[in-house]
This record gives C-alpha cells, sequence and structure tokens, in this order.
C-alpha cells in the first residue's frame, strides 16, 4: 500500500517536471513566432510571394519558408532570406529570436539602419545584411556578438566610423569582415591588444577611410585576402605588415596615397644625377643655390622635374633656407610638420602634387613667409589658424585652392593679413561666411572663393574696403543678395569703389533680383563677368554697353524657369558691345524680339550662344561681318524665315546650331562649302530642297537633319529626290510660252512705235549719254561753307544780286581760289513758309537732263536758309534763243508741279510736247557734295540719295 502511494507520488511530480519542459519550451516556440511575424509586418513589397504561407493555419513556424529550427524544433536557429526582392526595414523584434546562429538578409532592399537590439543575439555566428540600402552608422554592440564568424555589412549606405568594439572584442573565431562599398570614415580601429589573430578575409575597399595600415594588423598572421583598394589611406607601402602574412593570396592596396620607401624614388629627369658626385660643391648640385659666401643652402628649387617620393623632414635642417619649391611633381605623403622651423623661409611652393593629410599648424610659425602655395594637392581638414593668424607683416600670396579643406576660413580680426595681395581657396569644401576681418586686407587684389560651400550675403561691406581689387571669383556658392536675396544694388554699388576691377564671376548662386542698372558704373577695365546660373529675373540693362573692354559676358541660364522670368528684348547697347573677344552667352532666358542687327559689329567674338529663348524674326545677313566667330547657337528659339547665304561665309565657323527654329527654304550650299564646319544642326524646322553629302556634310548624319519633310538628298537615312518636280517645271514651261506668243503679238505693235520715239529722242539729244558719263567722271564737289558764301556775296549784298525770281535771288560772289560763282538762294520767308519748294524744285529737276543746263558746285541747306551753288556764267541766258518759248512754257509747267496740278490749257499743244522731250532729255547731275553751313546741319531727307537740279529764276 505505501509502495502505490510511493509510486503515484513520483508519476505526479515527473508530470509536472514534463509539463513544466515542454510549456517552457512552447513558449519559446510563440516567442520566436511572434518575432517572426513582427518582423514581416515591416515588410512593404515580397513580389516573390516568400512570406506567403508565413503564420497560415496549419502550417507550423518551423516549416516556414526560409525559416529553420533546432532539432525538437522548439526554437528558430537560422532565418536566411537572401535575393527574395523583400523591401522594407529590419525590425528589433528579431532580437527575440535568442537562439539565432545565422541571419541573411542579403542582396535584398532593405533601408534604414541596423538595429542595435541585434547585439544581443548571443549564439549569433553569421550576419548578412550586404547588398541592401542600409545607411546611419554601425552599431558599436555588434561588437558583443563574440561568437560571430561571418560579418558581412558591405555595399549598403552606412556611414561614420568603424567601431572600435567590432575588431576588439576578444573573439577568437571571427575570419570573415566585409564592411566593403560603403561611405565609412575615419582610422581603421585596430590596436595591438585586439588583434584579429583567426582572420581570414577583410574587405574594407571602396570607403573614405584615412590614416596608415595599422600595425595591429600584422597579428592576423591567418589572413588570405586584404582589400584596402580605393580608400585615403596614406603613409608608406605596409611592408612589415605583410610580411607576417605567410598565407596572404589577395592584396589590394589601389588608389590610395600610399608612398615607397626612402624618400624620391623616382627622378625620370635625371635632375639630381651629380648630387653627392665626387669633385662637385653642394652649391653647384642641379637646382641648389647657397649664399655669397657659398658656406649654407639658401634656395632648393625642384619645380616640374617630374619626381615622386615622398618630403623628407630632412629639409628642416636647411636653416638659411629662404625657397622652397618641390610644385608640380609627384610628392605623396604628408608635409612634415619640420618644415615650420624654417625661420627664415620665404616661398613655399609645394602645389600641383598628391600630398595628402592636414596642413600641419606650424607652417603658421613662419614668419617671414612671403608667398605660401599648396594648391592643388589632396590635403584635408581645417586650415590652421595659425597660417592666418601669425603676426606677419610679409604675406603676400596664400593658395590653398583645389584640396579638400573644410571648415569656415579662420581669420579674426585682431589677425587682418594687411599686406596680402592674393588669396585663392577655390574648389574646396569651406563653410561659412565670408569673414569681416578680410576687409583689413585693402592691398588685396585677387579673391577667389569660388566652388565652395561658403553662405550668407555678398560681401559687399569687404570689397568695399578693397579699391586695388582686380579678380573677385565667388561663383558655386551658396550667396545670396541683399534685403531678403532681392537687391543687388549694394554690392555692385560697393565694386564701383575697385577701379582697376578686371574679371567678376558671380555664376552658380542663389542670387536673386533684377540686374541693376549700376552695373554699367563698373570699372571699364572690367573684361570678363559671369552672371550665369542664378536666379536673377526682369530685363538685361543696357547700361552693360558702358563696360567698354568687356570680352566675354555670360548671362546664360539666369533664369530658374519654375520660379522667375528674365525677359525682354536683347538691347542693342549689350548686342553692339565690339569688344568682346570670346563669348556671348544669353542662352536660357525668356527674351523676346527679333536679333539686333548690332550683333554684327562684334567682329573679334569667338562664340555666341542665344539658344533656348523666345527670339523671332529673320536671321540678319549682316551676321557675317563676324569674321572671328567659331560658334554660333541659335536653337530653340522662333526663328522663322530663310538661313542666310553669308552665315555659311563665316571664315572660322566650326560649330552652327539652328535647331528647333521655324526656318525655311534650302540649306545655303556656302555652309556645305565651308572648310571648317565640323558640328552642325538643322533639325526640326522648316527647311526644303536637296542635300548632297559632299563637303563639310561628308560626316553628318541623319541626326542633323531630323524633323524637316521637306529635306531630300544622299544623306544617309534620307529620302532620295525624285525628277517630278523637274517634269512639272518642263510642262509648265511650255504652257507658259504658249500663252506667251499672242500676248506679244498684242503689245508688239506698241512696243515698235515706242521704239521709234526713243530714236528720234537720241537723236534729238545728240550723244548726250557720253558726255553725262564724261562729266561724272570729272565730278569733284568741294565743301563751302555758309560763312564762304557770306564772305564771297560780301553778305549777300544788292552789289552782288544779279537776278530775282518768285521764290529767291541769284548773288554772284567769288571764294578764296578765285572761283566765280552765282548762289541761289531761296527766299525766307519761301524757306519758312513754303519749305517744299526747294525739295520739289529739286526733285523735279532730278528728273531732267539738258546739254545746256550748267553744273551745280554744291547745296547748303539750313532751316532758315536754302541755297544753290553754281559756276557763274558769262551770258546772262543759258538757252539758245530758239528754245525760249519752250522754256517758258517748261518753266509754268514746273509751277504746276510744285503745286501737285497738270498743266494749264494755256500751255500750247505742241509747245507742251516740244518741252516734254526737252525735258526727258536733260541732263542729270548728282550732287555728292553738302557744304557744312556753320553749326551740325540736319539735311532734308531728300538730299539723303541722289540729287539733281538746274538753274532757273522764278
Amino acid at each position: 500500500m505505501e509502495f502505490c502511494k510511493f509510486s503515484m507520488y513520483n508519476i505526479l511530480c515527473l508530470v509536472i517536471v514534463l509539463y513544466g519542459v515542454f510549456g517552457a519550451q512552447n513558449s519559446q516556440l510563440m516567442n520566436d513566432k511572434a518575432a517572426l511575424l513582427s518582423f514581416m509586418s515591416g515588410i512593404v513589397s515580397d513580389p516573390g510571394h516568400v512570406l506567403q504561407n508565413w503564420n497560415s493555419s496549419g502550417v507550423h513556424v518551423c516549416n516556414w519558408a526560409r525559416v529553420r529550427c533546432n532539432n525538437e524544433s522548439d526554437s528558430v536557429t537560422e532565418l536566411i532570406l537572401n535575393a527574395t526582392w523583400l523591401s522594407g526595414t529590419i525590425s528589433p523584434s528579431l532580437a527575440n529570436l535568442s537562439s539565432l546562429t545565422i541571419l541573411d538578409l542579403s542582396r535584398n532592399f532593405f533601408k534604414g539602419p541596423i538595429p542595435k537590439e541585434l547585439g544581443s543575439l548571443s549564439r549569433l555566428r553569421q550576419l548578412s545584411l550586404s547588398g541592401n540600402f542600409l545607411e546611419g552608422k554601425i552599431p558599436y554592440h555588434l561588437g558583443f556578438l563574440q561568437n560571430m564568424v561571418y560579418l558581412d555589412l558591405g555595399s549598403n549606405k552606412l556611414q561614420g566610423e568603424i567601431p572600435e568594439s567590432l575588431f576588439c572584442n576578444g573573439s577568437l573565431s571571427l575570419k570573415y569582415i566585409d564592411l566593403s562599398n560603403n561611405s565609412l570614415s575615419g582610422e581603421i580601429p585596430l590596436k595591438n591588444e585586439c588583434g584579429l589573430k583567426e582572420l581570414w578575409f577583410l574587405l574594407l575597399w571602396s570607403n573614405r577611410l584615412v590614416g596608415h595600415v595599422p600595425r595591429a594588423l600584422s597579428n592576423s598572421t591567418q589572413l588570405k585576402w586584404l582589400d584596402l583598394e580605393s580608400n585615403m589611406l596614406t603613409g608608406e607601402l605596409p611592408s612589415e605588415i605583410v610580411l607576417e602574412m605567410p598565407r596572404l593570396q589577395i592584396l589590394y592596396l589601389s588608389y590610395n596615397s600610399f608612398v615607397s620607401h626612402d624618400g624620391i624614388v623616382s627622378d625620370p629627369g635625371h635632375v639630381l644625377q651629380n648630387w653627392n658626385s665626387s669633385g662637385v660643391h653642394v652649391c653647384n648640385w642641379a637646382r641648389v643655390r647657397c649664399n655669397n659666401e657659398s658656406d649654407s643652402v639658401t634656395e632648393l628649387i625642384l619645380n616640374a622635374t617630374w619626381l615622386s617620393g615622398t618630403i623628407s623632414p630632412s629639409l628642416a635642417n636647411l636653416s638659411s633656407l629662404t625657397i622652397l619649391d618641390l610644385s608640380r611633381n609627384f610628392f605623396k605623403g604628408p608635409i612634415p610638420k619640420e618644415l615650420g622651423s624654417l625661420s627664415r623661409l620665404r616661398q613655399l611652393s609645394l602645389s600641383g602634387n598628391f600630398l595628402e593629410g592636414k596642413i600641419p599648424y606650424h607652417l603658421g610659425f613662419l614668419q617671414n613667409m612671403v608667398y605660401l602655395d599648396l594648391g592643388s594637392n589632396k590635403l584635408q581638414g581645417e586650415i590652421p589658424e595659425s597660417l592666418f593668424c601669425n603676426g606677419s607683416l610679409s604675406l603676400k600670396y596664400i593658395d590653398l585652392s583645389n584640396n579638400s579643406l573644410s571648415g569656415e576660413i579662420p581669420l579674426k580680426n585682431e589677425c587682418g593679413l594687411k599686406e596680402l595681395w592674393f588669396l585663392l581657396l577655390w574648389s574646396n569644401r569651406l563653410v561659412g561666411h565670408v569673414p569681416r576681418a578680410l576687409s583689413n586686407s585693402t592691398q588685396l587684389k585677387w579673391l577667389d572663393l569660388e566652388s565652395n560651400m561658403l553662405t550668407g550675403e555678398l560681401p559687399s561691406e569687404i570689397v568695399l574696403e578693397m579699391p586695388r581689387l582686380q579678380i573677385l571669383y565667388l561663383s558655386y556658392n551658396s550667396f545670396v543678395s541683399h534685403d531678403g536675396n532681392n537687391n543687388l544694388e549694394p554690392f555692385f554699388a560697393s565694386l564701383g569703389n575697385c577701379s582697376d576691377l578686371r574679371e567678376l564671376e558671380l555664376a552658380g548662386n542663389n542670387l536673386r533680383g533684377k540686374i541693376p542698372p549700376i552695373i554699367g558704373d563698373l570699372s571699364t577695365n572690367l573684361v570678363q563677368l559671369h552672371l550665369d546660373e542664378n536666379l536673377f529675373y526682369g530685363f538685361i540693362p543696357p547700361h552693360i554697353s558702358n563696360l567698354v573692354n568687356l570680352t566675354l559676358l555670360n548671362l546664360s541660364k539666369i533664369l530658374d524657369l519654375s520660379h522667375n522670368k528674365i525677359s525682354g528684348v536683347i538691347p542693342s547697347e549689350v548686342a553692339g558691345l565690339r569688344s568682346l573677344k570670346l563669348y556671348l552667352n544669353l542662352s536660357s532666358n525668356h527674351l523676346y524680339g527679333p536679333l539686333p542687327l548690332e550683333l554684327s559689329k562684334m567682329d573679334m567674338v569667338l562664340a555666341i550662344d542665344l539658344s533656348n529663348n523666345n527670339l523671332s524674326g529673320t536671321i540678319p545677313t549682316q551676321l557675317k561681318s563676324c569674321i572671328a566667330l567659331e560658334s554660333l547657337n541659335l536653337s530653340r528659339n522662333i526663328l522663322e524665315g530663310p538661313l542666310p547665304f553669308s552665315v555659311g561665309q563665316l571664315p572660322y565657323l566650326k560649330a552652327l546650331d539652328v535647331s528647333l527654329n521655324q526656318l525655311i527654304g534650302g540649306i545655303p550650299q556656302s555652309l556645305q562649302m565651308s572648310s571648317t564646319l565640323k558640328h552642325v544642326n538643322f533639325s526640326f524646322n522648316k527647311f526644303s530642297g536637296n542635300v548632297s553629302n559632299e563637303g563639310a556634310f561628308s560626316l553628318l548624319t541623319i541626326d542633323s537633319f531630323l524633323g524637316n519633310d521637306g529635306l531630300c538628298g544622299s544623306i544617309e537615312g534620307m529620302p532620295k529626290c525624285s525628277n517630278r518636280h523637274s517634269h512639272l517645271m518642263l510642262i509648265l514651261s511650255i504652257l507658259l510660252s504658249l500663252l506667251a506668243i499672242p500676248i506679244v503679238c498684242i503689245f508688239g505693235y506698241r512696243l515698235v512705235q515706242r521704239s521709234r520715239i526713243k530714236s528720234q529722242l537720241e537723236i534729238f539729244n545728240g550723244g548726250d549719254l557720253q558726255e553725262e558719263e564724261q562729266e561724272r567722271k570729272e565730278l569733284k564737289h568741294p565743301r563751302i561753307s555758309y560763312g564762304q558764301l557770306i564772305e564771297a556775296t560780301g553778305g549777300f549784298s544788292a552789289s552782288s544780286l544779279i537776278g530775282s525770281g518768285q521764290f529767291g535771288h541769284v548773288y554772284k560772289g567769288v571764294l578764296h581760289d578765285n572761283t566765280r560763282i552765282a548762289v541761289k538762294v531761296l527766299d525766307t520767308k519761301s524757306a519758312i513758309e513754303t519749305p517744299w519748294s526747294f525739295k520739289r524744285e529739286c526733285q523735279v529737276l532730278k528728273r531732267t537732263r539738258h546739254r545746256n543746263l550748267i553744273r551745280i558746285i554744291t547745296i547748303c541747306s539750313r532751316p532758315d536758309f536754302k541755297a544753290l551753288v553754281l559756276p557763274l556764267m558769262c551770258t546772262p541766258s543759258v538757252m539758245p534763243k530758239e528754245y525760249t518759248k519752250i522754256w517758258r512754257d517748261m518753266g509754268k509747267l514746273e509751277f504746276h508741279l510744285y503745286r501737285r496740278k497738270r498743266p494749264t490749257e494755256s500751255i500750247h499743244l505742241g509747245n507742251y510736247l516740244g518741252a516734254i522731250k526737252t525735258w526727258i532729255s536733260l541732263q542729270l547731275f548728282r550732287i555728292s557734295s553738302i557744304c557744312s553751313c556753320c553749326e551740325t546741319v540736319k539735311l532734308h531727307s531728300s538730299f539723303c540719295a541722289y540729287h539733281w537740279v538746274y538753274l532757273t529764276i522764278h
């Protein structure tokens, strides 16, 4: 009985234990299931339906796709979802899969950060998250995974430094690390006490890692693959490190800034060949100069000698050195800080090399420095304040351009560089405002801050204090104009103080507002003006034409089309800038109206770009006057009419683009015959006619002619021309000839009659045509001033009067050269009341000719004075007696013509016909000289061409 009780008790205890065990196991699996479902909730796209059976009724969690459990099926140990096209975020709930040993989410589209909670998966041996779009920093919590064997975070968008815990967690199992193809920065955080002794693969390529290869990496003696390519690592090649890696199979160190050992490693020009040669004094070594006593080296000038290697700190021992020039070579590595001890150094030129690292602040100790050039290297970090603030009064030139320097310009009020002439900081990563202390540099001639990330208002107050400024480059920053980025006038007004300003560049900023007229008050020495790629609007001020020496004007892309609009016609003053020698660029605006004829005055400009506007009208033939033009772009406008033949006659034209207009007619053959033309675009116009693949068109394709349905010819891809047009012309010519025969018969008789009359007139005229031609060749018309006329006629005295008529008087006179003249003066009252009479007389007589009319010397015309100057004749009459009656009637006829009336009936018909005959035969004479009447005389429009008059007294 007691035995039964004992057995029942044992069975009960066993049941309780088994229930607890199985209950705990079931609870773990439920937690894993919840974690997976939480992870699935972060998936936003599953195009392959990989997770379709997850949480399906009747499907055990261990049977879910890509999920694996342990042998007891009571916990999830592997989640392998690589290359399943999933997108979304990685849920931190995965950290609840406490038995997980493999997590592979590689080659998907996951975004967001790596959950730091994954660092609690203490059993995890493989973490593969590569080939996604993960961003942010690598969580240092991943360094807690001491059982990790395989870590792959490559090909993401990870940033920041590599956590030291990743390489220094005491793990003895880590064999594979891939952090490549990210944007990781800083140094490789490997220390001696944290050597990864079992590491086989270390892939860190394509990041932004800096510094040297850590010496501690030599502890990884099992390393087979080391890839550090495409970083910014420096220092000597890691010889001592790889010496400890006998199993190394792959070593990638390309595209870094490593240097070899022992200073100069390459001297292809043998410049240093005589250095240390026996019998050659050190002061006679190539590119070495000593002082007069030849007891110390003062200059070392090795620029442009193709040397490569590193700059040795031992140069600091040249204590008397005043010039060190190693520019334009292939030096790598850092700038030795020891150079800061060269207290006598006046010039340090290290530009045009591959130097990297930071600028040593020790260079700020060089108080005698005049010329400092570190441009065009790979320098990083901030500019040392000591460089600008060392109390130097001699520094005139600073060039730190074309590097990767960051931070602000470290110039303070108490550190003003008062003697500075040149400051070149272009093409870096500088931020902040232009320091106000720069206004202390009143001697500055050249300021170049282009291509940085500077902000704030344009430095008006600063440049106001720089009257000697000649070059100012502020392009491609983020400057704004004044008054909420709407007022450019204060800046241009401040530049008015720079009387010798020659180049101004403001392109590629956020400048907004109208271009003020005050821009025309800038220095007349200005030769280049760049205002392109801003947010300007309004009209182009014609005052720019005041800049008479301008050789390059660039206003292209002056408009952000989504926000502003610059409009108006191209000012003729701007188009007529004859001083432009390089480039006129007004493209990508909303300019409208015709092309100004003044463009033809630009006979020295090399390129004109007016594309992408709303310009209309025709292309002026006068463009042929731009004889230096090499490139002409008129595309994307609404120009119409034919393309002028003269454009193809430009002697140096290389590129022509007239696409996307409405041009018509044929393509001029002058373009095809051009010997210089290389690039042409006629696309999308209305051109027509035949085009051959000869001459300049031999290398063109159909792409240059697209969108012109009327074109045909031998260009490949262009439709062939048919003969239908020639057949139509033949038929049309036959029909026209048949119609012309009766017309000739009808009007033939009249033509014969007219020819008879003409022959009679020729007989009557008696060879006037030959005489007229001879006289035209002999005519020479002097200039006779109003004052000379007064002097010649005695002030138009009564004693000089030789005749009067209805509309004026005739005076005789003698000029200084004893020429006897007759001056017919229109009556003053008639000149005022009937100013048309003088004009009418000339208009009538320009149609008459006669052998007996005398030749006019000149005329004089003022608002209150009009006169004809003629030779004084010895006889009072200019006609034979038999013509007296005719000329009297013709005078009446002329009198009626003055009043726009027909002849009266009192004129005898016979005499009228005679007068008409004589009228036709009267000889014409050109007045080509207009006298200057005291002041400038505004001539009547009727005297602007050819005028012919005869002498008659009314």
